[in-house]
């Protein structure tokens, strides 16, 4: 994740192709959570020495299915768009050459939806699937549209909103168990960044309802988390690096309240 984000009816089938299971992913208890999204769920970091392990990056699906006790499939990809989830043919940030030179959680050949409704119709008792996506949506319409704001609003309308109608409407076509959609935290605490991370995920809060999601506020979770200094870097929720900045994604505390707020809205809809 970098930063960034009239609901459309579903346009077409979503292609159906052959993947590869998992083969852990075969047995009931395994099947039970399927994560998706881009390098928050992922768990990117790149302090990390050997990024051919995917077992190196742990991100909110991890904890959260070993807290809950569930089985994990995490076919999150850093640098995921929208446009790009749905086919690989469509606009990229970065997921495409992340794929060509490290291997994902979960090995598949076609696109992280196309695994889904894949993975959604083989495993009929799933019992919970997560989604973020979105932010790297604008790193790439800012390489499309260059210095015009105007451009880039016509983008997140005309693409990343019925991109996400697409996404969660095809899951739904699918599953009708809990659907959690995670949505994105303040890297820091200046103004411009807070609305702005307000602005998109009240983007994505509002496609997601139309599906019957339920939230987890990584905007919320994280400032509660942050106690009064209202930084994530310096509450250690961010990556931080060796010069003693903080990157982008979340750290280890990071991830583990980004899990707590996907439980938590678990926890609500038993109540």
């Amino acid at each position: 994740m970098k930063r960034g984000f009239r609901v459309f009816a579903l346009a077409g089938a979503v292609a159906l192709a052959l993947f590869a299971v998992p083969a852990s992913a075969g047995d009931d208890h395994a099947a039970s959570y399927l994560a998706l999204g881009d390098s928050v769920p992922f768990g990117y970091n790149p302090l990390v020495s050997d990024p051919t392990n995917p077992d190196h990056f742990v991100g909110y699906p991890e904890l959260l299915g070993e807290r809950m006790d569930l089985g994990t499939v995490n076919a999150s990809c850093p640098g995921e768009t929208t446009m790009h989830f749905i086919s690989t043919s469509g606009l990229d940030d970065s997921c495409g050459l992340f794929r060509s030179l490290a291997p994902l959680h979960v090995h598949y050949n076609g696109s992280q939806l196309e695994y889904a409704v894949a993975y959604l119709q083989s495993h009929p008792k799933t019992r919970l699937v997560t989604v973020m996506v979105s932010a790297d949506d604008l790193n790439a319409f800012a390489r499309l549209c260059g210095p015009d704001p105007a451009c880039v609003v016509q983008d997140i309308q005309t693409m990343s909103i019925p991109s996400l109608a697409t996404i969660f409407g095809t899951i739904r076509s699918l599953y009708q168990g809990p659907l959690v959609v995670v949505t994105y935290y303040a890297r820091n605490n200046s103004p411009a960044e807070i609305q702005h991370v307000l602005q998109g995920d009240q983007l994505i809060a509002g496609v997601a309802a139309q599906f019957g999601a339920r939230i987890a506020d990584g905007f919320s979770a994280f400032r509660a988390a942050e106690g009064a200094s209202f930084d994530p870097c310096a509450a250690g929720l961010l990556i931080r690096l060796p010069s003693g900045a903080c990157d982008d994604h979340p750290s280890l505390r990071g991830q583990r309240v980004l899990a707590k707020a996907v439980q938590a809205q678990l926890d609500g809809e038993r109540d």
